[in-house]
């Protein structure tokens, strides 16, 4: 199986290039953390917002994270925040709001389950009042499993790789070494992957 698979639209070349880069970044820190047992992207939506946002550094890209941002327009509009802007080294720049959310690896409703959260990663994009070249909402999606449970990915892979099925755009997958992802179970429960969901604007 391979460790990183990317299906979707390739019209935004950047895109593939920063999940590319993602995938690297996410190795590194695998090898790092391997001896505290600890995983990267385990953690919060925050955590993984700044492994994206390394990522982007790391091919040249520009990236600002949890900066100030006007949302709404008119009479409704107000003070926020936005998750990550990136400035691409051709000048492109892009704006992405984003959710997490974990599902079961033996799932058989990943897309029931991914939909609506990337309808709410869609509509925090949409709201913010000025909006980039590009703009994106994605969602990083978890997968989890008992260490009692048989573990399939065929299932889960082919899920998350059908993005019509949710209304995606793209799907990036990283699957981590399984000496490691193994040695790092939280209270018996294993994270064998991280899947990133999008939708371009």
């Amino acid at each position: 199986m391979k460790q990183f698979e990317f299906k979707g639209d390739h019209r935004r070349a950047f895109i593939y290039d920063l999940f590319k880069s993602w995938h690297k970044t996410l190795l590194e820190y695998e090898k790092v953390m391997f001896k505290d047992q600890e995983l990267p992207y385990y953690y919060i939506e925050r955590t993984n917002i700044g492994l994206l946002s390394a990522s982007a550094l790391k091919i040249g890209a520009h990236p600002i994270e949890e900066y100030s941002a006007s949302r709404g327009k008119g009479a409704k509009r107000y003070a926020g925040r936005a998750d990550l802007w990136i400035r691409h080294k051709n000048g492109q720049t892009f704006d992405f709001e984003a959710k997490q959310k974990w599902v079961s690896l033996d799932s058989k409703k990943v897309a029931d389950t991914v939909k609506p959260v990337l309808l709410e990663a869609i509509k925090a994009v949409k709201g913010l009042t000025d909006r980039s070249d590009f703009s994106v909402g994605i969602v990083f999606v978890i997968p989890y499993v008992t260490k009692s449970a048989k573990i399939h990915f065929a299932s889960f892979r082919n899920q998350i790789l059908n993005y019509d099925s949710y209304g995606a755009d793209f799907v990036a997958i990283h699957f981590c070494d399984e000496k490691i992802w193994k040695a790092a179970q939280f209270e018996k429960i294993f994270y064998p992957c991280i899947a990133i969901v999008g939708k371009y604007i």
